[in-house]
């Protein structure tokens, strides 16, 4: 538990700073004596030096936290407060696709992955559809059976048709042979009248046979027509189907149960299912579970908490240096247990709204890449380049840097041991507000004390005058009583 008292806090880190550099500093008095060194390196060791010990157990007492030296254009950056927002496209609402009891089945800020199932509806309209498409299918099994008919006898009509023409050919060869006959005076009159007689009797048949093969090709066409037409149905039908359970219509058409008693999902299926179609927590309950719900009542929501957008609001003065497309960063504020380095790459979009009475602009920033402080609502900070620069300059937190007698220092860890911080004086250029341009005495990546390095200070005061107290920036103020 922290202690509600900054003086006792202070003095506990001043004692705990001291006992590690007299542990690192004074010899053992059980340890044996080294022989005395020369007069020059004794004065050397016992003079003042800038490294501090840190070791593991004092930077955890302290809350010693470090950030790394960065390049960045301090100069050319736009800093513009606003908050998270959950994107349009991150909440999704479940709706009844139909008149039903209601069940859902996800509970509130239950995790939901895609195809989870969400809610169930007893609803008659399904069971309608149900019973439609199963008298389709039923009529389309009894078309197909009748095609087969129809194709079998056109088959049979075929053959006889040929048997037809063969007894025509016959009939027609037997009277030209009566007739030439008689021309000759052999023949009988009787023979030619009965072969005449037999010839138009097989016309007639032939007759009769293509009006039974034009009523079966009618018949024909008219269930090719009517299969169509049921197909077309089904097909609607299936969609509607598709529709109510928000699934694709192949995955009604997929067999369900064993091999010997498969059935078509749409068949088995007993209510709608309402699945997921997108990964992420049930937010709220629209509804309660068994209660009779019309078409279109909302069931539930689910949001997808890393789908965010940033809004801010930055001056109309400042229009003359923002330009659409801008790099820009999402930087959290001070807060523990967070370091300014975890921030959020993105890019500048203007807003479409602006505010008058307070001469602002709106201004949505898309995060590039999720982050475990970036939630809806959260307040930060969006830093924008206003313009590129060829080089950037060395820049550390301005927290960093505190003063000494008048003087600006900051503690760098020893690269070489990272046991030791190396207490140096801030060569400082331009700082916005947050961080600060370090133009000598550091290097790309090394690390700088942030949390904590105000307790480094009071342990390291070239001078700390009783009676007084210290001020947010570290100067201290002697009390006048």
């Amino acid at each position: 538990m922290r202690s509600h008292s900054p003086r006792r806090s202070a003095g506990f880190s001043c004692a705990l700073l001291a006992s590690a550099l007299f542990g690192a500093c004074t010899p053992d008095a059980d340890r044996p004596q080294a022989a005395p060194a020369s007069s020059g390196s004794a004065a050397a060791s016992a003079g003042p030096t800038n490294r501090i010990p840190i070791p593991l157990d004092v930077r955890r007492a302290l809350g010693l936290s470090f950030v790394a030296v960065e390049r960045r254009a301090v100069r050319e950056t736009l800093r513009v407060p606003g908050r998270f927002e959950l994107a349009p496209h991150a909440r999704h609402e479940l709706r009844a696709s139909a008149v039903g009891r209601a069940e859902l089945v996800k509970a509130v800020l239950e995790e939901v992955a895609v195809g989870d199932l969400l809610a169930r509806i007893d609803a008659p309209a399904w069971r309608d559809l149900q019973t439609e498409m199963l008298a389709l299918v039923h009529r389309g099994r009894q078309v197909e059976i009748e095609q087969a008919t129809v194709v079998a006898m056109l088959a049979t009509h075929e053959e006889h048709h040929e048997a037809l023409e063969a007894r025509i050919a016959l009939w027609r060869a037997r009277i030209g042979e009566l007739e030439a006959l008689l021309r000759e005076g052999a023949g009988r009159a009787s023979d030619l009248n009965d072969a005449r007689v037999a010839w138009r009797t097989v016309e007639g048949e032939m007759a009769e046979h293509h009006e039974a093969v034009a009523e079966q090709q009618g018949r024909k066409n008219a269930l090719l027509d009517e299969a169509k037409a049921l197909e077309e149905r089904r097909a609607l039908a299936l969609a509607h189907m598709a529709a109510l359970q928000g699934v694709a219509v192949a995955s009604l058409l997929e067999p369900v149960g064993s091999a010997e008693a498969a059935r078509p999902r749409w068949e088995a299926l007993p209510s709608i299912e309402m699945r997921a179609a997108a990964p992420g927590r049930v937010e709220s309950w629209g509804a309660t579970p068994g209660a009779w719900v019309e078409q279109g009542a909302h069931l539930l929501t689910v949001v997808q908490p890393d789908q965010l957008w940033f809004r801010a609001q930055a001056m109309e003065s400042d229009l003359g240096v923002l330009r659409e497309g801008a790099r820009a960063e999402l930087v959290p504020p001070r807060w523990d247990g967070i370091s300014p380095a975890e921030k959020i790459a993105s890019e500048l979009r203007f807003g479409l709204r602006a505010t008058s009475a307070e001469r602002s602009v709106e201004l949505l920033l898309h995060p590039r890449a999720p982050a475990s402080w970036a939630r809806a609502g959260v307040h930060a900070f969006a830093e924008v380049i206003v313009r590129e620069v060829q080089r950037e300059e060395l820049a550390v937190p301005l927290s960093c840097i505190l003063r000494d007698e008048g003087k600006p220092i900051f503690f760098r860890r020893d690269p070489a041991d990272p046991d030791f911080a190396i207490r140096e004086e801030a060569d400082l250029g331009f700082e916005d507000g947050r961080w600060v341009e370090l133009l000598s005495g550091v290097i790309d990546g090394e690390e700088i004390v942030l949390d904590g390095a105000f307790q480094l200070l009071l342990a390291t005061a070239s001078s700390m005058p009783k009676g007084g107290h210290f001020h947010p920036d570290g100067s201290f103020h002697a009390d006048e009583h």
